[in-house]
């Protein structure tokens, strides 16, 4: 079974339907040489009946889309961008964010450290030096011991989204969920580990941030 369409927005034709593009692209190369008015009603016909087929088959895709809509949106949504004409990028920026009435620019590179300054704004600045020692208070009831199992780890895998990205580890959702068997003990060492020295990876801080518009 072969694809209508680009890349993964494609949908899948059959045999049949592979079979009456075939037959009309070749009575398309004829009409062009030949005028005969028999060569033309055919080429319409099989024109009209691969049309035909070819709309059967992209309802039947896109109701497939709509019915899995909610396990997987983001396979919908790519299907509908991909029909979208309209194709645009970051507009125009003021160069001072604050100020509306800053002058703009559509350079590329200065709406990039525009985003960027604006990003880094947001977090907090931690002061320099040592980090101050809080106050005591008073524990009514201490957590003595807290350990990671199996079976903690397999019910927050079988959770995850398999149609999202990977973060900054470079790991998909997909296997992550496919492989949990055979990862969830490991993994629980890993985090009963970074419990029991009070540390934390710095691979664990990093994070993906992206402008939403």
């Amino acid at each position: 079974m072969t694809q209508i369409g680009k890349k993964k927005n494609a949908f899948p034709v059959d045999k049949k339907t592979r079979e009456l593009i075939k037959r009309k692209n070749i009575l398309s190369k004829k009409i062009v040489t030949n005028q005969d008015p028999e060569i033309r009603a055919e080429y319409n016909r099989v024109r009209n009946k691969t049309k035909s087929s070819v709309n059967k088959l992209k309802k039947k895709f896109e109701k497939g889309l709509s019915e899995n809509a909610k396990a997987n949106p983001k396979a919908i949504w790519s299907y509908v961008k991909s029909k979208s004409k309209t194709r645009e990028g970051i507009g125009d920026l003021h160069t001072d964010p604050d100020d509306t009435k800053s002058p703009k620019t559509d350079d590329d590179k200065e709406k990039a450290e525009i985003l960027s300054e604006y990003f880094a704004s947001v977090f907090t600045q931690e002061p320099d030096g040592e980090i101050p020692v809080p106050n005591s208070i008073n524990i009514a009831n201490e957590l003595t011991e807290l350990k990671i199992n199996k079976d903690m780890i397999m019910k927050h895998l079988k959770k995850l989204k398999i149609d999202k990205s990977p973060g900054p580890d470079k790991l998909h959702p997909r296997l992550l969920r496919e492989t949990m068997e055979s990862i969830a003990e490991p993994l629980s060492l890993i985090f009963n580990q970074s419990l029991n020295e009070k540390t934390v990876p710095k691979e664990w801080k990093n994070a993906l941030v992206s402008a939403i518009f």
